[in-house]
């Protein structure tokens, strides 16, 4: 059985990942390995894929640039880890999903920026509040993979306030809002996809499945 790392937020060593991401993962038919910042390369060495979920913000200094605004929710110590990871699957030609935190992880992997705060830097907001979930449509390119599995347009929903700014190296543009906002990524050359949105509290959205169909050969 084909295996993924699953990677998001870990707290004293113990890992805080969102259970619905297993269930989504399991569902397709694939089986899971929880790495820890000790164990980058036992992941590669016994996983197919890597997936990298949601979680605060990226360490600014990653991406070669000072905070834009007091309060962001960073931890540089995992945040490091987490682009080794990536790093780390991407040299061993192994394929990755990032999910939210994580598309905008692998963009920073490869070179490019982020809008450290949409609200402040861009005037826009793409988050709901505590009671209400926002969401929003997105235009998919149609020279995608992701459009053979979303089509041209879907409804996504929307929890971040960082985005993808400068395309890291080999990337490009899959998806983005009406307002310009890019929500999601994939790669020319590498075996890659990143989406803005959480796929895992969505009912009938298709991204898992096509992520291990068409990346995980």
């Amino acid at each position: 059985m084909k295996k993924a790392a699953v990677f998001g937020v870990v707290t004293n060593g113990v890992s805080n990942i969102n259970e619905r991401y297993f269930d989504h993962i399991r569902q397709s038919g694939i089986d899971t390995f929880v790495p820890y910042p000790q164990d980058v390369y036992l992941a590669v060495q016994q996983c197919d894929c890597l997936v990298v979920t949601g979680g605060g913000d990226m360490d600014p200094q990653l991406y070669g640039q000072k905070p834009w605004k007091m309060g962001l929710n960073f931890d540089t110590q995992l945040d490091r880890y987490e682009l080794s990871l990536i790093r780390a699957f991407i040299s061993a030609g192994k394929a990755i999903l990032g999910i939210c935190k994580g598309m905008q992880s692998i963009n920073i992997a490869l070179g490019g920026t982020l809008f450290q705060d949409i609200p402040s830097m861009l005037g826009l907001c793409h988050s709901g509040s505590a009671q209400k979930e926002c969401t929003h449509e997105i235009k998919i390119s149609e020279k995608s993979n992701l459009y053979n599995a979303l089509g041209l347009r879907a409804v996504v929903n929307s929890y971040h306030h960082q985005s993808v700014h400068i395309l890291g190296e080999s990337l490009t543009v899959a998806a983005a809002s009406h307002d310009g906002v890019i929500e999601a990524i994939e790669s020319t050359s590498l075996p890659v996809l990143g989406v803005q949105w959480h796929p895992e509290r969505m009912c009938g959205n298709k991204v898992f499945e096509h992520f291990f169909s068409a990346y995980l050969k």
